[in-house]
């Protein structure tokens, strides 16, 4: 190419970026712009990430979901809060995850064009898989797969706010041509080259600059992330017997240290986890692949179902609404919306998305020592409203709650009074400038347990419920 033609492809990119940026695409909210404060300052600590994610409901929720799958959470410790998070996954870890979960959400937004999903699928499917690589080596896993998660953004990034372009390049693919030959003769350059100017702009990471930059490629954390997306590729193409999957897996023997019978045991391992990540991001699209065609190859070894090795989830459990009730939360909040209007969201969102039969957030009279139900749901408001107050230390749950303010679980208690159905709960007590000023009380009907996924709900809109009182007019 001669420095005409670069320079004309370079001018065709920059207009494509000002066009992205002037999108809104770009992630530069207020949480994202903290984080990047806290993570460049020397100074900052594990309370000051902590904070700022914990504010932003709809990230945090993500964030601690995929802290808690089984790519990040190895020992299979609870994680609840970002703050044990950023203990047990690391303060790198959480940062580029906060980051990439903004990046991945701001492409949903878009047009959900087809070719969205499919990147997206490819990019999770081949980020699982660069993860399991670098952790056989011993390299920093969740850079490995942040980078290998990014490395389509300018696909990604494209794909959700073009329209004509859009079509007009699947007119062409349509008709037989390559699909990179299509987006030259369309746009006069290759998507990939757009990817590098958008990791730069926004900051997405030293690893992911090198990934895209192309010069690097003898770097064995980015050899992590290609051969990530090597994987991932043919076997989206279904493509398990071919000479080129062989000759890829011979590549990662030598590049790990395995054996090749050891490598496909690996990267069959990881479709469950690729799966499940990409459901706590947030997209629906399967990603199982060709899971069924590599389990009955033989040779993979020993592969869990995702079926058989997943706990049961309850029917009235939601994820998805649970995270699209958190992110309302947090807008409204950042909108100005009212406190009635916010708690009434957090006790509905319980209800509604969390599964809860009955939940209920009363508040200390001014002398604290009797409850007063102020918002509830699943139970006829008016008749929750005028119950006569409780007197916390006659409730056992209360007790215990008011002991160290942390969320608990408790186990069909006995029926005392209008708060009790005899069902298993959580309850937890709300604190404001060191004080107790109500508590957060969520229960299920006769025989139904608290499901893990349930409690984390909970405790995720529990940890909302001092923001909203102290911030909210």
């Amino acid at each position: 190419m001669n420095q005409s033609a670069k320079t004309q492809q370079a001018q065709r990119v920059e207009r494509w970026r000002g066009k992205l940026n002037a999108s809104g695409l770009p992630v530069f909210s207020r949480t994202i712009r903290d984080i990047r404060n806290v993570s460049s300052s020397s100074r900052s600590s594990a309370r000051d990430l902590s904070d700022v994610i914990g504010h932003d409901a709809s990230m945090a929720a993500r964030v601690i979901q995929i802290a808690n799958s089984p790519l990040f959470n190895l020992q299979n410790r609870d994680i609840d809060t970002i703050s044990s998070a950023v203990v047990l996954v690391g303060f790198d870890a959480v940062r580029e995850l906060a980051i990439s979960v903004s990046v991945i959400e701001e492409m949903l937004k878009g047009t959900q064009h087809a070719r969205v999903g499919q990147h997206m699928a490819q990019a999770f499917h081949a980020a699982a898989q660069a993860r399991a690589f670098a952790r056989v080596c011993g390299h920093k896993c969740e850079e490995v797969f942040v980078a290998a998660l990014l490395k389509q953004v300018g696909d990604m990034a494209f794909w959700s706010r073009a329209e004509q372009e859009a079509e007009a390049i699947e007119t062409l693919v349509a008709d037989g041509m390559d699909l990179v030959q299509a987006e030259l003769q369309v746009l006069g350059f290759e998507l990939s080259e757009l990817g590098r100017v958008l990791a730069a702009d926004w900051n997405l990471g030293d690893l992911v600059e090198q990934v895209l930059d192309g010069r690097h490629d003898d770097l064995p954390m980015v050899q992590h992330v290609q051969f990530g997306h090597q994987v991932a590729t043919l076997l989206r193409a279904h493509d398990l017997e071919s000479d080129a999957l062989a000759d890829v897996v011979g590549q990662l023997a030598k590049h790990l240290n395995m054996k090749a019978t050891d490598v496909k045991s690996l990267i069959s391992n990881n479709l469950d986890g690729a799966d499940q990540i990409a459901k706590q991001f947030g997209l629906s699209q399967s990603l199982m692949l060709a899971d069924k065609a590599l389990r009955q190859q033989g040779d993979a070894g020993s592969v869990k179902s995702s079926e058989a090795g997943s706990s049961p989830q309850r029917a009235d459990y939601d994820a998805q609404a649970l995270l699209r009730a958190l992110t309302d939360l947090a807008e409204d909040l950042e909108g100005g919306a009212s406190r009635d209007e916010l708690m009434q969201r957090i006790v509905d969102g319980l209800h509604q998305a969390v599964g809860f039969s009955h939940v209920y957030f009363a508040l200390f009279t001014p002398d604290r020592t009797k409850l007063v139900v102020k918002y509830s749901a699943g139970v006829d408001a008016a008749a929750a409203h005028t119950w006569p107050p409780h007197d916390p230390q006659s409730v056992p749950v209360f007790v215990s709650a008011l002991t160290d303010f942390k969320a608990q679980m408790f186990t069909d208690v006995v029926r005392q009074d209008a708060w009790h159905f005899g069902g298993s709960g959580a309850v937890v007590a709300v604190k404001l400038a060191q004080k107790p000023v109500g508590m957060l009380y969520a229960e299920n009907v006769v025989g139904q347990s608290v499901s893990a996924e349930q409690f984390t709900g909970f405790r995720q809109f529990g940890q909302q419920i001092a923001l909203v009182l102290s911030q909210a007019v």
